[in-house]
């Protein structure tokens, strides 16, 4: 009989098998060994069958927590996480480098873009200097805010790749304000 020796791998399954001369009588291996590889598969999904392992993509399930993930590499020899889900459903991407500070965050994307967001608020004066954590190392393209407290406007001044002054004003009185607000930059 031409019985491949099942690893729970889809890799590992022969498209030939079972012969046509093979006797029926271990037909029956045969079906244990897909089964098996298949429930195998439910929790751990490689995606590609190369013999380069950089090549492939493991999706896992863990069945007790809720929680997923999807690496580089071969099922149970998994080499660079690359995205992981919680049971919560929130989503994070290891590979994506990041900055936290207590009023500042950074990612920088795919293809080079990075986001930067944060919190701050003005003085009695009614404006400050909002200053990156890290500068933007070509440009800043859009520095965004929004006040937390109504009848605000608020005004950014030219933005540069390490940041920019913004201004806030009483919106029927054009009076300065204090406010504090939250803030979005997009550059590269």
């Amino acid at each position: 009989m031409s019985l491949e020796i099942f690893t729970g791998k889809v890799s590992d399954l022969v498209p030939a098998n079972p012969a046509g001369t093979d006797p029926k009588s271990q037909g029956d291996d045969h079906l244990r060994g897909i089964k098996e590889t298949i429930i195998g598969q439910s929790v751990n999904c490689q995606l590609g069958q190369s013999s380069t392992p950089a090549n492939n993509f493991t999706l896992s399930a863990a069945a007790d927590n809720g929680t997923m993930k999807l690496a580089r590499g071969d099922s149970g020899a998994t080499t660079q996480d690359i995205m992981t889900v919680d049971a919560a459903g929130k989503v994070a991407f290891p590979q994506m480098p990041q900055l936290l500070t207590a009023s500042q965050a950074s990612v920088a994307l795919p293809g080079g873009m990075i986001v930067k967001a944060g919190t701050s608020g003005t003085s009695g004066a009614g404006n400050v200097v909002v200053t990156f954590t890290t500068a933007f190392p070509t440009v800043c393209l859009a520095f965004l805010c929004t006040a937390k407290s109504g009848n605000t406007t608020i005004v950014t001044v030219p933005q540069n790749t390490t940041g920019t002054t913004v201004y806030t004003f009483t919106a029927n009185t054009g009076a300065t304000t204090s406010v504090d607000f939250d803030w979005i930059a997009i550059g590269y």
